[in-house]
């Protein structure tokens, strides 16, 4: 399993709630900030960066592959999350 953060520039009107429907569609999702989330997935960043740009289309993405430890503060999923997904990956 591999572990994403993405970082999405979306078209005016376009809700962070869709983004995260859409992507439950390849794997676990979870929103980190406005436009940032935390996906679980078998995906290679590669075919993620594809799936957004093909049934999101925002204006700008970044998809970077989780493989080491992080700090986070004040986001928008429990704690808990976060913790369980970073102990599931192998680094």
């Amino acid at each position: 399993m591999n572990l994403y953060i993405i970082m999405l520039q979306l078209p005016e009107g376009m809700a962070n709630s869709t983004c995260q429907e859409e992507l439950r569609n390849i794997g676990e999702v979870a929103a980190l900030i406005d436009n940032g989330f935390l996906l679980r997935t078998s995906m290679k960043a590669t075919e993620v960066r594809d799936y957004i740009r093909d049934h999101i289309s925002p204006q700008r993405s970044y998809v970077t592959k989780v493989n080491h430890g992080a700090a986070w503060s004040n986001v928008l999923v429990p704690n808990s999350v976060i913790k369980e997904w970073y102990e599931s990956i192998d680094f």
